[in-house]
């Protein structure tokens, strides 16, 4: 009996079986768990790599956008500048030009030359003007109109339109003289002379009065004007200069 009994096979103990079975499936949870942990942290550092690159790369749009913005506005400023150089150095050549035209233009100075009567005591009086080129290169196209009349003449403007007679009348009187003169050039130092005739009125109180203007143009094809103005209040006077009262009628004079 006793060898019967010892015969028999050993039954596993099922608190063991449970034990072992609990113990595995707590070690799978805690590996369920790290691996669910693992996985979050490489969610996590993804995202976070994901933001380091979203950062970086705005970044590096921001620092080409302002490299941009630099190099534009860079070129903005040397364009400024260089324009404002040649602005400057445009100012001083045309500087330059308009002083050496000022020196190098001709002058036309008118004086009075004389005047004569009538040696058989007639009333016919003749005024001479000198008009003398002076500079250092020749006036051309000289015109010189001349208007004479003993009248008290208010109003210059009438010799500046050249189409125009010089005089309202349309039939001249004897008291009025007009003369144009015309010369291709005159050279510095070289003059001309324009006169003026007419008969003068003994009774009358009014003033002798010889006015007109000289146009020409440079040599560097620029047009200028000289106004003269001689008058004389009693005849066989003095002829003085009238020029101040003329000018103030006269735009553009010279």
């Amino acid at each position: 009996m006793s060898d019967k009994q010892d015969s028999v096979p050993h039954l596993p103990d099922r608190g063991y079986e449970e034990e072992q079975e609990q113990r595995r499936l707590r070690f799978e949870a805690e590996q369920d768990q790290k691996r669910q942990l693992f996985e979050a942290r490489l969610e996590a550092q993804k995202a976070k790599r994901d933001w380091m690159m979203v950062i970086i790369t705005f970044a590096a749009v921001a620092a080409a956008y302002w490299t941009g913005y630099e190099a534009r506005h860079a070129r903005i400023e040397a364009a400024q500048a260089a324009k404002e150089s040649l602005r400057t150095q445009q100012q001083s050549v045309d500087a330059q030009i308009q002083t050496m035209q000022v020196e190098q233009r001709p002058y036309i100075n008118v004086t009075f030359e004389r005047f004569n009567t009538d040696p058989l005591g007639s009333d016919s009086v003749q005024v001479h003007v000198n008009l003398t080129s002076n500079g250092r290169t020749p006036a051309t196209a000289v015109r010189v109109r001349t208007y004479c009349e003993q009248a008290e003449i208010t109003d210059f403007s009438k010799v500046l339109d050249p189409s125009k007679k010089l005089w309202e009348n349309p039939t001249p009187r004897e008291s009025i003289y007009e003369s144009i003169q015309d010369r291709d050039y005159l050279m510095p130092g070289q003059s001309m002379q324009t006169e003026c005739s007419f008969v003068v009125d003994a009774h009358s109180e009014e003033p002798m009065k010889i006015i007109g203007i000289v146009s020409y143009i440079d040599l560097f094809e620029l047009p200028h004007i000289t106004p003269f103005c001689f008058v004389s209040y009693r005849r066989g006077s003095h002829f003085g200069s009238c020029v101040p009262a003329m000018v103030k009628n006269m735009p553009s004079i010279d």
